[in-house]
């Protein structure tokens, strides 16, 4: 798609297991996770100067894949160097300008596979998304493409984050909703 950021680009993914892990095997998956993460900040960061080059993403249930996302609940997750064990309530989350941005940026990218059966960039996706959704949206998903782009924050974000993780939280509901209501 040409639209890999060295230095801020990650891969995401979502890796379904046939049965449900003993809590030493999520252990063991945990330390890989850690591992590959540390080794990660070690070559980019520390040497590299630059963001780490990271896999985040999700286990799931092979039953789970034909479920709507929202039903879902990951056996586990690592996201950011936090490698998380699913507990009833789910996982914890931190919503950090970086966090908020990916939830837009994931939430309208869905959208578009949804909608479309293609698969794009996040950047591509914020045109679409401008398009596509109320113009109430355009401030929150005008930041998330900033935040991409490593620019500032945009009017009216800046500095409110609660303001940001509000919006924020609206949209990806908002986009959820339109998703399930795609025929």
């Amino acid at each position: 798609m040409g639209a890999f950021r060295v230095g801020r680009s990650d891969l995401d993914f979502v890796a379904p297991v046939d049965r449900s892990l003993p809590r030493g095997e999520l252990v063991r998956l945990g330390a890989v996770h850690m591992g590959r993460w540390t080794s990660a900040l070690v070559r980019d960061v520390a040497i590299g100067r630059r963001w780490p080059f990271m896999c985040n993403g999700i286990y799931v249930r092979s039953g789970d894949l034909a479920r709507s996302p929202v039903e879902v609940m990951p056996v586990a997750g690592h996201v950011s160097g936090r490698f998380r064990i699913a507990q009833r309530e789910g996982f914890d989350v931190n919503l950090g300008r970086r966090f908020i941005a990916a939830g837009v940026l994931g939430a309208r990218r869905l959208h578009y596979t949804l909608a479309t059966g293609e698969v794009t960039t996040k950047e591509a996706t914020g045109l679409y998304a401008l398009d596509v959704f109320e113009p109430r949206w355009r401030a929150v998903i005008e930041d998330a493409q900033a935040y991409w782009r490593r620019d500032p924050s945009v009017q009216p974000f800046r500095p409110h984050d609660g303001r940001r993780r509000h919006d924020a939280a609206e949209f990806v509901s908002c986009v959820i909703d339109a998703g399930n209501a795609l025929d």
